[in-house]
């Protein structure tokens, strides 16, 4: 009779792969910040540029308030990158109300700067906003990438049109474009990181898969519908949070 005892060698690998789950979960939140700060400190520069040719007290006022939202948003960036430090997980949701017209509104005016350098036109519909309860950060994420995507993907005078309404006690997003479009072979691998569909465009290659992630996170459901040369819908269902 004798007996196998394996306890410690175990409880040695459940600890090793604790570790290793730890440092992907640290892998992958640099990743999305890293991406994801790019669109802040672009917009300030823009907003930099901006104040060399304003001319009136009322332009003054509208570059001010970019600025300051850029600065708070990076401010939640730096809260929410100690809070990862502090041992909590990206995942963790920080609920609070939104009132949807002038968030969007602030978020589509920023890229309106970028997209003006290719006489880009961005155009808002917003007629049923209201307010929602939800993870103000995740959803601007998600917001920024699909703008960023489709001033990179639209060319020059093109257009693009974001649309919000409710339907159900859900709220919609859409970011529509008359961009490149994506090809049919590409689309199962649009929402995996470092997928690009023009090498001389610049990035990283992982906004979809952000916005994959923080949809799923916010409980809602993000879609594509595309085709060659006519451009790309992106719809974006989120669901208020309770609690």
């Amino acid at each position: 009779m004798f007996s196998i005892f394996t306890g410690p060698r175990r409880t040695k690998h459940s600890k090793i792969k604790e570790l290793q789950e730890q440092l992907a979960q640290m892998d992958e939140f640099i990743r999305i910040w890293s991406h994801d700060i790019n669109m802040p400190i672009m917009a300030l520069n823009n907003g930099l540029k901006a104040l060399k040719a304003i001319t009136t007290v009322e332009d003054l006022a509208v570059v001010l308030g970019d600025l300051m939202y850029i600065v708070g948003y990076l401010e939640e960036i730096n809260s929410n990158i100690r809070t990862f430090m502090n041992g909590e997980h990206y995942e963790r949701l920080h609920i609070k109300r939104i009132d949807l017209l002038p968030w969007l509104r602030q978020i589509v005016s920023l890229y309106a700067v970028v997209a003006s350098y290719k006489r880009q036109k961005i155009e808002l519909f917003a007629p049923e906003a209201g307010t929602i309860d939800t993870d103000d950060i995740k959803l601007s994420q998600i917001i920024f990438n699909l703008l960023s995507n489709a001033v990179k993907y639209t060319p020059i005078e093109g257009h693009i049109y974001v649309n919000l309404y409710n339907k159900d006690d859900i709220t919609v997003f859409e970011v529509q474009d008359d961009g490149i479009g994506i090809p049919a072979s590409q689309m199962d691998n649009i929402w995996l990181p470092h997928t690009r569909l023009e090498n001389n465009v610049p990035g990283l290659g992982i906004g979809l898969f952000v916005c994959k992630k923080n949809t799923k996170l916010l409980g809602g459901d993000i879609t594509v519908s595309s085709h060659i040369g006519e451009g790309t819908l992106v719809t974006v269902k989120i669901p208020a949070q309770k609690g």
